[in-house]
Parts: C-alpha cells; sequence; structure tokens
C-alpha cells in the first residue's frame, strides 16, 4: 500500500463535513485490501482512543485503487492528526508498529500546536451565529466590511466582544468544470453595477472593486480568507474550484448563492477520485 498524502482538512469537503485530517492510500499490485482494510480500522482504533478521539466521526472513500479516511477533530489538532495518520498508514504492514512512541509523538506535536484560546472564540462564534475564517496566521469575525482580524495568539475573550459588529455580506459561489471564471465575472460585474464594492477570486486573480490585487490561480480557501477579509467589500464572488474542495475545504461554508455550471469528466485521478458521480459530489459541496 502506498502513502499519497496526509492532510489537513480545514473546513467543510468532500471527504468530511468540517474540520480534520485526512490520509490518502493506494492499493499495490499484489496488496491483500480485504486484510488491509481491517487491519486500518483496528490501527486507528488503539491510535485514536488514548488521544480521545476514539467516537470523532470517520469517513472513508474507499475505491477500487485505494481508501481515503478522514478524521473529525478540533481545530487545533490538525496538523498533530495528519501527522499521526501518515504515521499509521506508512506502519500499517508492520507486524508490531510502536504505538506508543507514535502517541508521544502526537501529544509533543498538540504541545505545541493546541490553543484553547482559539477554540473558544470558534465556539462563542458558533453561538453568536458570526462568521468565523481561520487559518495559521490570522483568525477573524464577520466578513468584509464587517470583518476584523486577529492573530491565533493574541486573540480577545469572547465574553468581551460586542458581537452584533461581527455581520455578514452576501456570498456567491461558483464551481463546475467548464465556464467558472466566465460566470464568476459576469455575477461580480452585475453586483458592481447594483452598487457593491465586490470581491472577486477566480483563476486570473484576486480583484477587489475591479482592481486586481492578486494575479495568479486563485480558487482556493486561502482566496476566499483573502476576499472575505478584505475590509472594503460589501459582497463576494468566489471561483471554488474542484482541488481545493478536495485539499482543504471550503473556507466558508454559508453562502447566499452557489453555481455549479456543469460536470465533466476531468482531473481524474487526483486525490483518490475516479468516477464521474463523485466529482459532481464534490462540485456539489
Amino acid at each position: 500500500m502506498r502513502v499519497e498524502n496526509a492532510r489537513r482538512l480545514t473546513g467543510r469537503g468532500f471527504f468530511s463535513p468540517g474540520p480534520g485530517a485526512a490520509v490518502e492510500l493506494w492499493f499495490e499490485p499484489g496488496d491483500d485490501r480485504d486484510a488491509l482494510v481491517p487491519r486500518w480500522h483496528a490501527l486507528l482504533d488503539a491510535l485514536l482512543d488514548p488521544i480521545g478521539l476514539g467516537h470523532a466521526p470517520r469517513f472513508h472513500h474507499l475505491r477500487d485503487s485505494g481508501l481515503t479516511t478522514a478524521v473529525r477533530a478540533p481545530i487545533d489538532r490538525l496538523l498533530a492528526l495528519a501527522d499521526l495518520l501518515e504515521w499509521a498508514a506508512l506502519n500499517l504492514t508492520l507486524d508490531e508498529p510502536s504505538i506508543a512512541e507514535a502517541l508521544q509523538a502526537y501529544q509533543d506535536a498538540l504541545a505545541e500546536q493546541e490553543n484553547p484560546a482559539l477554540l473558544a472564540l470558534e465556539s462563542a462564534a458558533a453561538t453568536h451565529a458570526a462568521p468565523f475564517l481561520w487559518d495559521d496566521d490570522l483568525v477573524s469575525l464577520g466578513l468584509g466590511v464587517h470583518s476584523r482580524t486577529f492573530t491565533p495568539r493574541s486573540l480577545p475573550d469572547p465574553n468581551a466582544l460586542d458581537w452584533s459588529q461581527d455581520r455578514t455580506i452576501p456570498v456567491g459561489l461558483v464551481t463546475g468544470t467548464n465556464g467558472k471564471t466566465t460566470t464568476t465575472r459576469m455575477v461580480a460585474r452585475i453586483l458592481a453595477e447594483a452598487g457593491h464594492t465586490v470581491g472577486m477570486s477566480s483563476t486570473d486573480a484576486i480583484a477587489i472593486a475591479g482592481v486586481i490585487a492578486e494575479e495568479g490561480d486563485w480558487t482556493g480557501p486561502g482566496a476566499a480568507r483573502k476576499v472575505l477579509r478584505n475590509p472594503s467589500v460589501t459582497a463576494a464572488v468566489l471561483e471554488t474550484a474542484r482541488g481545493g474542495i478536495l485539499r482543504r475545504g471550503l473556507a466558508y461554508e454559508r453562502a447566499d448563492a452557489a453555481v455549479v455550471t456543469n460536470i465533466g469528466a476531468d482531473h481524474f485521478g487526483d486525490f483518490g477520485i475516479t468516477a464521474l458521480a463523485d466529482m459532481a459530489k464534490i462540485k456539489a459541496v
């Protein structure tokens, strides 16, 4: 069995309905799949139970070519968990993998990464129905003109915040096999003509009020966060590509409108996706 990658899932996606970690496995010729899959589940039990994630939701995408497993977890544990899942996959065929050693490495990593203040702010934002965006560098409440941004290690006390100011703005998502950028530009122009300061991300660039802020292919969650945190934006149109949904998930889950232009048999093999029906589910996220 070959380990393709292990990674964090920072938002809702195809493999998990929320943040977690995932590992992608590919079967090799001669693999006894009927033996490997139960062994994989048993090893996960042995690793996740001692760290308090034994009852965490798990999601398995089993296909003829391999298996992708995702495990839900608090957002300050994702990197440590991804490393643990990768270790498990690499040691799956060993007779006696050193589970104690792997768990100690996880605890050591978690000691550096855990952030109770981040979890407290995330929970309070959910309670107050306030938009919440996070990554390694920034954490923000509210969207666009209503947003305020902090660093992950300098977060405010949720009880000291005026949550009434952390409001949303109109958000549209555009995905599909073809026509994404054209549709994104068209919707952005309509919103601009209606008087909005529009933030747009696409395969060409990030643009704010029609002015290019970042050139390049900006269709993943990082691009979405850049647009949604911009303090001048009053409406956002975000091209959302298959790759970003599979690699990390959505940056922000609540769209006012979404467009799926079409579904085509493209990019098969990436992230273990080999079926048109799965591609449709990815776009539908």
